[in-house]
This record gives structure tokens, C-alpha cells and sequence, in this order.
């Protein structure tokens, strides 16, 4: 938990897949009261080969805010990572003289 005045931060995290986050809850104080702001939530949680792990499914929920006017919301995002292989990426992919060969470069 990490409070900073009107601010207050919660990350849960999960021992069993090396301290990943699974839950993250904004709060703020709002006229003395403590109320959430939004929350994420982490979960479908994958190893990568290499061994670090990763959520494949994040949601995200909003809280109405009267002083801005905002109502309740959310999102939710779906991730999915595949790792390359070292001939799946050319090593001269981000070679910089290649990539600024022939260019010119224009002032205003």
C-alpha cells in the first residue's frame, strides 16, 4: 500500500507466480472520505518460456467522480505475447544506417 495525501495506492500480489500483481485498487480522499477511483484486475496468469509470468487478461473498472463528472466505466484488454525466436527478427532489423539510407533531412 503506498498513501501520498490524497492518494492511495493497493497492489495484491500473488507469492505463487513470483509476486505478480493480480489486483490494483486507486483510491482518493474526497471530502474526508476514502473512495475507489478504479481498479484493475490481472488475471489468466502465463508463464513465458524465459520463466517470468504475465496476466492474459486485464480489467479495468472506473468509479463515478461527481467534481469531474465522470460516471462508472471499465475496459478490458486481452494480451497475448509470443516470443521470437532469434530467426523470426532479422538482426539487422533496427540497423540504424540502413534505415536512414537515402533519406534527406528538411528544415523549416
Amino acid at each position: 500500500r503506498v498513501n501520498s495525501g490524497d492518494i492511495r495506492r493497493e497492489m495484491y500480489l500473488d507469492p505463487e507466480h513470483d509476486y505478480i500483481c493480480v489486483r490494483w485498487i486507486w483510491w482518493k480522499r474526497r471530502a474526508g472520505q476514502w473512495e475507489q477511483e478504479r481498479e484493475y484486475e490481472y488475471s489468466a496468469l502465463t508463464r513465458l518460456p524465459a520463466g517470468p509470468w504475465y496476466a492474459q487478461r486485464r480489467i479495468l473498472v472506473t468509479y463515478p467522480d461527481p467534481d469531474r463528472g465522470t460516471v462508472r466505466g471499465g475496459a478490458n484488454w486481452n494480451i497475448d505475447v509470443q516470443p521470437l525466436e532469434e530467426d523470426d527478427f532479422p538482426p539487422d532489423a533496427f540497423d540504424s544506417q540502413k534505415l536512414t539510407e537515402g533519406a534527406k533531412l528538411e528544415t523549416y
